[in-house]
């Protein structure tokens, strides 16, 4: 408590200045100061943390990034797709008409529609025949059991009658 007359202080307890008979006020500045220094510090606190957690999760990110295969997921069969694939799936690819019946009967080795039984999933089944030690003719003859579509100018090589 102090007196506004006489800027003496003065214990809580007492209500009037014993000088002037001044009513006695709270020194609410001093708190108000406290207050006001201990903002900028919190704020302070506040931005070091969150700079430090966008460091962290830009970290994590560029981990993740580092650590991927080069593959996406293929959203109808839920399987890995290659982002890429070889020279040998083209060769396979370049015989057939993109599957899925929606984007036109494109050419297969340059179609990417990503639709059900469409061209990344027929590649990708090109790719998992090869992977699996197969020959081209015996993926070929697995993806006409498959899928079909063998392009006109192949079926006289490929289909027997």
């Amino acid at each position: 408590m102090y007196c506004k007359k006489c800027k003496i202080t003065y214990h809580a307890d007492e209500k009037f200045c014993r000088l002037c008979g001044e009513k006695l006020h709270e020194r609410k500045k001093e708190k108000r100061n406290k207050q006001k220094s201990q903002q900028p510090y919190i704020a302070n606190i506040y931005l070091l943390f969150g700079l430090g957690l966008a460091i962290f999760i830009i970290a994590l990110l560029v981990i993740d990034r580092s650590g991927q295969k080069d593959t996406t997921i293929d959203t109808h069969t839920q399987q890995e797709v290659p982002a890429t694939f070889t020279s040998e799936v083209y060769e396979v690819a370049e015989k057939f008409i993109c599957p899925c019946g929606g984007c036109g009967e494109m050419a297969l080795e340059t179609c990417s529609c990503d639709m059900h039984h469409g061209a990344i999933e027929a590649k990708t089944f090109i790719q998992q025949q090869l992977n699996h030690g197969k020959s081209k003719d015996e993926v070929i003859a697995a993806m006409i059991q498959r899928y079909g579509y063998l392009k006109p100018e192949y079926q006289k090589d490929y289909l027997m009658n």
